[in-house]
């Protein structure tokens, strides 16, 4: 299947002409429809996203390629190209990526992959098991998703280290979903051994602290009922502490990532206390607050300024809402182009306009319908 995509970039590399290259952008996605409607993979649905987004790079190129900027229009094809090499790995068979001499195991594009991976392996184990998810935890997952669709347009726009960012940033939200609910889906999520070439960096600090949350919240089940109050606010503190570690991961303040691992540490470390306390009530003095923690903890201020965080991270990219308004938007400018070639007597090109905009219409009528969409003719 590979082959057929270094056959694709060896037609684009030669190409001479924008349309020439946009002929190959619409042989590859015909291509790679066909390979969707057979394919038994389970990234079938990644895959299908993918050749979705080839998609609407190729409308763009079309568009730059009409307003006579055939540099666009390259580099709108050359993205489109990236989406279906992403479509194509996702449909490839595990012993073809492993042997697949174009991708090195360390590349970004491998590390993509992990993460689309990751995504549909606990997607399998929660069907398989009938496990419980909550809804905080349904909303990562949202979030992890859109992290994976980040990386794929960072790859596609040559963004190797945003795509490495998103990618990891993804990769640890689902460690420590696969962590948090291990006992439920009897399955690994994400091996360890995924993050052993990042020793001693933030993200090293960051798998440390997950390591420890999973091990604690086992643990609390061993307490008091009338000590889980107490202990949980702990805990809580650190699951929130671990999800601005992953942020500032993202933001490449690895100085924030110590400084909140740390805290998360001294936190876990106290609810731990507490649990041995729970257990052997006789055993000393109960533990108390330290660093003023549990001031801070009680203040469900944080936890609403966290949620709102995450709800705008989820809307800054709805992807169908921001493809039919950037589709409408140029309904207009399409029209008046129209009417005023139209009027100029230039009736071909008047008609080429004419049928941009009511693609642009059927288009983000699909969307708004189907969640799904297809240009219904190539202009």
């Amino acid at each position: 299947m590979l082959e057929d995509l270094t056959k694709f970039w060896s037609k684009w590399m030669s190409g001479k002409r924008s349309q020439q290259l946009m002929n190959v952008v619409v042989e590859a996605m015909t291509e790679a429809r066909q390979k969707v409607r057979a394919s038994d993979s389970p990234f079938k649905s990644l895959a299908r996203k993918c050749i979705d987004k080839a998609e609407d790079a190729y409308q763009e190129a079309i568009y730059h390629l009409k307003d006579g900027e055939p540099q666009l229009c390259f580099q709108y094809c050359k993205q489109g190209l990236k989406f279906l090499s992403m479509a194509m790995l996702h449909l490839s068979d595990s012993n073809g990526r492993i042997t697949e001499p174009l991708l090195d195991d360390e590349s970004t594009e491998q590390t993509v992959i992990k993460l689309s991976e990751a995504i549909t392996r606990f997607k399998a184990s929660v069907e398989y098991t009938n496990a419980e998810v909550s809804s905080e935890q349904k909303e990562r997952l949202a979030e992890v998703v859109r992290l994976y669709f980040d990386a794929i347009n960072h790859v596609a726009n040559g963004e190797s280290a945003s795509a490495e960012l998103a990618a990891h940033a993804g990769l640890l939200y689902m460690y420590l979903l696969g962590r948090e609910l291990e006992d439920k889906l009897q399955s690994c999520i994400v091996e360890p051994e995924t993050f052993q070439r990042w020793r001693g960096s933030a993200v090293a600090r960051i798998v440390s602290l997950i390591d420890q949350y999973a091990e604690t919240q086992k643990f609390l089940a061993e307490a008091s009922v009338i000590a889980h109050g107490r202990i949980k606010l702990y805990i809580d503190a650190a699951r929130r502490t671990l999800d601005q570690c992953i942020v500032s991961y993202q933001d490449s303040d690895s100085d924030d990532v110590s400084r909140m691992a740390k805290a998360g540490s001294m936190e876990l470390r106290m609810a731990a206390r507490l649990i041995e306390y729970a257990r052997y009530p006789n055993s000393g003095p109960e533990p108390e607050d330290e660093s003023g923690i549990l001031e801070e903890l009680e203040d469900p201020t944080q936890d609403f300024k966290r949620r709102v965080a995450r709800l705008q991270r989820l809307l800054r990219d709805k992807d169908e809402e921001v493809g039919v308004v950037r589709r409408l938007s140029v309904v207009s400018t399409y029209v008046s182009r129209a009417r005023n070639l139209l009027a100029s007597g230039d009736y071909s090109e008047a008609e080429r306009y004419a049928r941009s905009a009511h693609l642009d219409i059927d288009f983000a009528r699909q969307l708004l319908t189907d969640h799904h969409a297809t240009y219904s003719d190539i202009i």
